[in-house]
């Protein structure tokens, strides 16, 4: 057989299927760029200048990549809206959930106190619980002292006194 150069399989893959007078051939042609390269001269031609983009292509290409851009932007914005949604959802939900329980706990609260009241009211009828009916006789009312009033602010223009102040014939408190 035939050597052939490692870098080239493909070729070698294709010369196992030719016939041996082919092989020959293909064999003589991959050892001769070698020899003509040893003939050519040693110049190296340039290739040709790439000609410049026409203005209005290049100005589709700046789109297009400034486009790109404000995609990319869209879709991480988009993205972290949807991620905030849904956190904020979750947190809603959360929240929803203790104030449920909250206003749950209230009207266990309100309805404890009632029974409360029910049950010292139902107590208070009966003769032998020691309490007394509420009779206006025996309140005691409370005045009120001088300290007790706030002091008022002295304004920049008093008032005249027009009448003095009534002590109210109401007590304060019980």
């Amino acid at each position: 057989m035939v050597p052939v150069p490692s870098n080239s399989r493909r070729s070698a893959k294709r010369l196992r299927s030719v016939p041996s007078v082919a092989v020959t051939a293909n064999a003589q042609r991959l050892q001769a760029p070698a020899q003509v390269s040893s003939n050519r001269s040693s110049t190296v031609r340039r290739l040709p200048a790439k000609p410049a983009l026409p203005i209005w292509l290049r100005l589709l290409m700046r789109v297009q990549q400034l486009s790109a851009i404000a995609a990319l932007g869209s879709g991480i914005a988009v993205a972290g809206v949807y991620c905030s949604t849904v956190y904020i959802q979750q947190l809603w939900g959360q929240q929803y959930r203790t104030f449920e329980r909250l206003e749950r706990n209230q009207r266990q609260m309100t309805t404890v106190g009632e029974v409360l009241k029910d049950q010292m009211a139902q107590q208070a009828e009966q003769p032998d619980s020691g309490m007394a009916p509420l009779n206006p006789n025996r309140m005691i009312f409370v005045n009120p002292t001088q300290s007790a009033q706030p002091a008022a602010a002295p304004s920049p223009n008093p008032a005249p006194a027009a009448s003095p102040a009534k002590p109210s014939s109401l007590p304060l408190g019980y």
